[in-house]
């Protein structure tokens, strides 16, 4: 498994998001411009974002794109899958006719196991991080704005 650079990209517009005041809708051409996002990925992000209820976007003039929950309660894991799909280190951890070694119905695969067991701890990490933990210092993951100090 390889998280591709749209992932990344998702990640970059995700926290900047997470930095606007509540309520702003911010242009994703500002988005892409701010985080390095090349222009003919935005859109398709802030669609997977959208589809996965992760952030709103708005049609029109006075339209834009805001993040639907606190920073801190949108995962890695939950960023990763609305753009990569379901995730998985080998194709066996995800259907059963997906399997590279000849395995008796009733012992199971010992290697899918051990992937079983990888995946589990990588999928622990990731549904352990939020957005909010990748905001700079002085920014509240609650609601992405500047804390008072």
């Amino acid at each position: 498994m390889r998280i591709t650079r749209k992932a990344e990209y998702a990640i970059q517009a995700l926290t900047y998001l997470a930095m606007a005041k509540p309520g702003e809708l911010l242009l994703s051409r500002d988005i892409a411009h701010h985080r390095h996002i090349p222009p003919k990925y935005i859109a398709q992000i802030i669609l997977d974002l959208s589809r996965s209820g992760l952030v709103r976007a708005v049609r029109g003039a006075q339209g834009g794109v805001q993040l639907m929950r606190p920073a801190r309660s949108i995962t890695i894991r939950q960023v990763l899958e609305a753009i990569e799909g379901p995730m998985a280190i080998n194709p066996c951890l995800l259907t059963d006719d997906v399997c590279f070694f000849e395995k008796p119905v009733e012992e199971g695969c010992r290697l899918q196991q051990i992937w079983g067991e990888a995946q589990a701890r990588m999928l622990e990490v990731l549904e352990g991080s939020s957005i909010a933990d990748l905001l700079p210092a002085g920014v509240n993951g609650a609601s992405g704005t500047l804390e008072a100090v």
